[in-house]
């Protein structure tokens, strides 16, 4: 997936920016393949649609996956969190998810999840998602993300590694390394398309290695 583990990107954005009470934002985005935290979890295109409302720091969401391969919804996800920022330029958000796969063997599963955010050089940030129900483990992510000004354009380069401690699996470990660049290119004044593309790595737990692309649309 692009750049940043779900959710971790949507945190950070959050940093000095002034809101209106209430917003709302959705995104579809076209993906050659739908990796889910080192995960693939569709065999070929997926469309992935997101919507969310946002108000005071608080924000209800959901996200549908759908594989265009074989013509079914992968994933589909409810969550809310609350996101405060602190001094230092330091977010942090803590959140509840509700996730169902319908076509695998886990079927349905429930998280938790911490995020930390730096708005600094690389804006690192740290995340962690606890699964107690199907799952009965914890993924970890840490993940880099910067913008560099070419030009006309300004590229986003990304980075994670993940870490898995019994999350669907009964080994733990390092489960992959995901490098990845997206464009974020404005259309109007409501829409940004942001072509991308990225490699993840597997590094064990018989994780894959993937090249992977796509084209996100926001609004």
């Amino acid at each position: 997936a692009y750049a940043l583990p779900i959710h971790a990107d949507e945190a950070k954005d959050k940093i000095n920016e002034e809101k209106p009470p209430v917003s709302v934002k959705a995104s579809n985005e076209l993906v050659s393949s739908y990796l889910f935290r080192g995960f693939k979890l569709s065999e070929g295109p997926a469309v992935r649609s997101e919507a969310k409302i946002e108000s005071h720091g608080f924000s209800l969401g959901a996200i549908a996956i759908y594989d265009a391969k074989q013509s079914v919804h992968n994933e589909v996800t409810t969550l809310a969190d609350y996101t405060k920022t602190f001094p230092g330029d330091i977010t942090a958000t803590l959140g509840y998810a509700a996730i169902l796969h319908p076509n695998s063997e886990q079927k349905r599963t429930q998280e938790i999840y911490a995020i930390l955010g730096l708005n600094a050089v690389l804006n690192p940030s740290l995340s962690v998602f606890h699964d107690f129900d199907r799952g009965k483990g914890t993924y970890v992510e840490l993940g880099i993300k910067q913008e560099v000004p070419i030009g006309n354009i300004t590229p986003v380069f990304g980075f994670l590694v993940g870490y898995k401690s019994h999350y669907f699996r009964k080994e733990s470990g390092f489960s992959h390394v995901d490098i990845s660049v997206g464009i974020p290119l404005q259309a109007g004044k409501w829409f940004t398309i942001t072509p991308h593309v990225g490699y993840q790595k597997g590094l064990g737990l018989g994780f894959e290695d993937a090249v992977h692309g796509g084209l996100r649309i926001e609004f």
